[in-house]
């Protein structure tokens, strides 16, 4: 099954001192940009400027996420990809953070609700979010 493109991402509130609030990509490269953009004037120092972007695709699908920008710049995609593949379930026990075991991921798992697993999966399996590949 072909996954859905991204229509539309767009900005909201930032700690940033870039203005991107309202400003609307309709690619994930477009929104790459103006991350990487807020990096050139992000912190360094261990903080972060939180950011939010509202994620929408052709199938009418939509995704909040907050990402927190530093002085390095990240995919957006990876970012909301990496995300969904933690909560829904799917990472590999050696792609976990090396603050985590497989069985406390496990036991994590375990008291998030069906629905939640389900719906990162659904993110994973029907969105595309291969802008970075």
């Amino acid at each position: 099954m072909a996954k859905s493109p991204v229509k539309l991402i767009t900005f909201g509130f930032s700690e940033s001192p870039v203005r991107v609030s309202g400003r609307k990509c309709s690619t994930w490269a477009a929104a790459d940009a103006v991350l990487s953009e807020m990096a050139r004037k992000g912190p360094s120092d261990g903080s972060y400027h939180k950011t939010d972007v509202q994620v929408e695709w052709e199938n009418g699908a939509t995704y909040g996420a907050r990402v927190d920008v530093t002085s390095k710049p990240e995919s957006l995609a990876r970012h909301i990809r990496e995300f969904a593949m933690f909560y829904s379930g799917r990472l590999a026990d050696d792609k976990l953070p090396s603050h985590l075991t497989p069985e406390a991921y496990r036991d994590f798992q375990a008291r998030q609700s069906a629905g939640s697993l389900r719906g990162y999966g659904q993110l994973l399996d029907e969105q595309d979010l291969d802008g970075d590949a």
